[in-house]
């Protein structure tokens, strides 16, 4: 063959400009790997875990005319595809984005259950951000107070397909972090410091 040579054990690589060569083909080889490598590292479909979501109890504080007032928010950011999943008997968002957005936010607040001693904190006014591939969710907890506390949290949402992993995440002067599963009940008693 003109213009070509032969590879160690006989095989021929193409080399960049055409010329067969051994190290053409480790080249394009790894160009390919390298390739499928970062595609895969791209892809949408695995950039959010549908059994995984992650709820973050937090410390917030405004100033409004001199006076600061300071709360706890919920947090929530989980897949789209779960909460298409565990929506879907109602319209999808594309066809009732007012709707979907609503139902999205009572899911949340029937799956989410805070107790401080026996009674039962709810999940105040917030907001919703739907993106392609993961949806946020903030509530105000107006019940909880400044200082925080003791608190039983129960989250079960997206439990449906038996295999949810809801993490926990604690942040303020004691920050931790909980993983939330079948196995604990969807549930832990935390202590929240400000």
């Amino acid at each position: 063959m003109t213009g070509s040579r032969s590879a160690p054990n006989g095989a021929l690589g193409v080399g960049l400009l055409g010329a067969a060569s051994p190290r053409g083909s480790r080249a394009l080889l790894s160009a390919l790997l390298s390739a499928l490598l970062l595609a895969l590292l791209a892809s949408p479909a695995g950039a959010h875990d549908r059994e995984i979501a992650t709820f973050a109890l937090q410390p917030v504080a405004a100033k409004a005319d001199g006076v600061e007032a300071r709360g706890w928010v919920l947090e929530v950011h989980v897949a789209r595809a779960a909460l298409d999943a565990v929506l879907a008997d109602g319209p999808a968002e594309a066809v009732d984005p007012k709707g979907w957005r609503a139902r999205a936010v009572a899911y949340i607040k029937r799956h989410v259950r805070l107790l401080r001693g026996e009674t039962s904190l709810n999940l105040g006014a917030g907001g919703i951000r739907v993106g392609g591939h993961q949806t946020d969710l903030r509530f105000l907890l107006p019940e909880l107070p400044a200082a925080g506390g003791r608190l039983k949290v129960r989250i079960d949402a997206f439990s449906e397909d038996g295999h949810q992993s809801n993490v926990l995440k604690l942040r303020g002067s004691t920050p931790r972090t909980v993983v939330l599963t079948a196995e604990n009940d969807f549930s832990v008693e935390i202590e929240l410091v400000r």
